[in-house]
């Protein structure tokens, strides 16, 4: 009952809370190392796609469709909803509250623990909902979704495995047309 109450606490507060125990990711330290070099590695044009993309994902596949509908696709999802449950039960902190050295960029929706990567699920997703309509463009829309999956990487506020995760978490449910 006591980690249930810290549970709702946590989704409330809607952040990392280090007072919840969380699914053991040992690999943080290992792979903030990680961020830590991809980070310092970031041009412009990665901190300018992730302004871009840091309210929603939509930005990006933009000539797909308007931000409204692009939007309307990712929140129709059943399983979108089951992603801040998820990063609240996982509790995982973000690569720059384990690693200082981490100079992360600023994000309006970075503010949950960080796994499983919200922002690259959602770009996922839409790639495969939009690759459907547009099969000739299945490549560029993986593509696009990979980018801001991995901008965010950049960013420093998630791990490559988050995204992983996240990427691995679609696939699942179109193997098991789940979606």
């Amino acid at each position: 009952m006591y980690y249930l109450l810290l549970i709702l606490l946590g989704y409330l507060h809607k952040r990392y809370t280090p007072y919840l125990p969380g699914i053991n990711t040992s690999n943080n330290v290992a792979e903030a190392k990680k961020v830590l070099k991809m980070s310092r590695k970031r041009k412009q044009s990665d901190i300018d796609f992730f302004k871009l993309t840091d309210s929603s994902i939509s930005h990006a596949f933009k000539e797909y469709g308007s931000i409204k509908n692009l939007n309307k696709i990712i929140n129709e999802s059943w399983i979108s909803a089951l992603i801040l449950p998820l990063k609240t039960i996982i509790n995982r902190a973000r690569p720059y509250q384990i690693n200082k050295k981490i100079k992360y960029l600023k994000s309006k929706t970075g503010n949950t623990p960080s796994l499983p990567a919200g922002h690259a699920f959602q770009a996922y997703y839409l790639a495969y909902i939009l690759s459907k309509k547009y099969p000739n463009d299945k490549k560029k829309l993986n593509n696009i979704a990979q980018k801001c999956d991995l901008v965010r990487v950049k960013a420093g506020i998630h791990y490559p495995s988050d995204g992983k995760l996240a990427k691995d978490m679609v696939y699942f449910l179109i193997r098991f047309n789940l979606i």
